[in-house]
């Protein structure tokens, strides 16, 4: 997840575009609809064809609400679908909708890309190349060139010797840090010890020590604390307050004194969250939320107002402190039950810059209300039959439009661009 919703949404928006671009320019599928006025032919086709997989494809009657489904592959993310002339109908991997007509939709994958740091320990001890953006499942070499007067040991990664050899390549899966390690005549690594919190207990074995040597490190708790484990890079190493290893890099150790509290909310009652409780720092925590099957979609989990997560099972690392996590649902109430077809009610452009237009046919539309990606209300219109209105002073991001109608409420997701 990015720090800012924004600006992921214009980044998923520029994606699609452009995957859908790609999908347009190598032609068009014909679809040919079977005998019969009211049968039409609904054909999926993934962009490009090693994304993912599409299901959904087949014959339907007029007016079946038809959902169609794409699931990409290991390095790739979904990014939307298109009609097959490359206008966006969908950011959402399940899409629902009604047929009325013989259709091509594309869904758009987008490959992963993943950074690689590269470190020299100790700075001054050599320099290290090959870092950098790639695409997930590319190949790659890294390199690390030792100054006068020291020499390469290895590379290390997750506190793990990966290679003795100072050219290494690497298949790219994930962020990840290669630390080139160096030693010179003398030269030491520096162990370094924290306490969490600093008045929870004492930690002992901090200092200066040569490559190879064996060193133990150990903790005592203060009163009214427990000692819970060490931590190296946000990585739970063991439990035990005393931990003997070998001294192959500068390494730096927290030991914590105190276990976290993660609460999770619904920002509705009739929504349900279940993962939160009293964990130790450093481990793997997932927290899911569900509708319950009631009239709601899933929106995002956030943190202190910031999104974190668009998933409903969300799994993280605890970190060093309490934490509340909410999760955020709107109401929608589905086409189906208002037995109207799409062409009925239209809103368009979408995504928009600015201008939006809702077009409702024979329906007669109370009022219009447009809520933010956290459920808050942004804008509300009463009394219309055709209504053209400016969203040029919302933020970019994604909103929810609430139609109430004579027949009953629809809800539609937009994007402002």
């Amino acid at each position: 997840m990015k720090k800012i919703i924004n600006l992921r949404n214009v980044a998923i928006m520029i994606a699609c575009l452009a995957a859908s671009s790609v999908f347009a320019k190598g032609g068009t599928i014909e679809s040919t609809s079977i005998a019969g006025d009211d049968t039409y032919e609904i054909i999926v086709v993934a962009s490009p064809p090693e994304g993912g997989e599409v299901f959904g494809s087949g014959i339907y009657l007029y007016g079946d609400e038809v959902t169609i489904t794409a699931t990409p592959s290991e390095c790739f993310v979904f990014v939307c679908w298109t009609e097959e002339d490359g206008m966006i109908v969908s950011i959402d991997q399940f899409y629902s909708f009604v047929v009325t007509q013989d259709l091509v939709l594309v869904a758009n994958f987008e490959i992963k890309t993943f950074e690689i740091f590269l470190l020299a320990d100790p700075e001054e001890g050599g320099e290290v190349f090959g870092g950098g953006t790639f695409a997930c499942g590319e190949e790659i070499t890294i390199e690390a060139i030792p100054a006068a007067d020291y020499y390469f040991l290895h590379w290390i990664t997750k506190g793990m010797i990966v290679s003795t050899m100072p050219i290494y390549t690497i298949v790219v899966t994930e962020d990840r840090t290669y630390t080139a390690v160096f030693a010179g005549e003398g030269g030491k690594f520096k162990i370094t010890l924290l306490s969490n919190p600093a008045e929870g207990g004492v930690v002992f074995g901090e200092g200066y020590y040569d490559y190879g040597e064996t060193v133990t490190i150990s903790a005592t708790s203060n009163p009214e604390y427990d000692f819970i484990n060490w931590l190296e890079e946000g990585v739970e190493l063991l439990t035990d307050s005393e931990y003997t290893f070998t001294v192959t890099s500068s390494r730096t150790l927290t030991g914590n004194f105190e276990t976290y509290d993660i609460v999770i909310l619904s920002n509705t009652p009739d929504c349900g969250v279940s993962g939160g409780g009293n964990y130790r720092p450093g481990i793997e925590v997932t927290v899911s939320a569900n509708t319950r099957g009631n009239s709601y979609e899933f929106v995002n989990w956030t943190k202190n107002g910031t999104v974190v997560s668009t998933d409903a099972e969300y799994t993280f690392i605890t970190a060093i402190g309490d934490m509340e996590l909410v999760a955020n649902f709107v109401e929608t109430v589905g086409i189906e039950q208002l037995q109207v077809t799409s062409y009925e009610l239209q809103v368009y452009p979408n995504p928009t810059s600015g201008e939006l237009i809702i077009e409702n046919g024979e329906l007669i539309i109370e009022n219009v209300e447009i809520f933010d990606i956290l459920g808050k209300k942004q804008k509300i219109i009463f009394n219309f039959q055709l209504s053209t209105f400016n969203l040029t002073d919302l933020p970019v991001g994604i909103y929810f439009i609430r139609i109430q109608t004579e027949e009953g409420v629809i809800t539609r997701r937009i994007v402002k661009d």
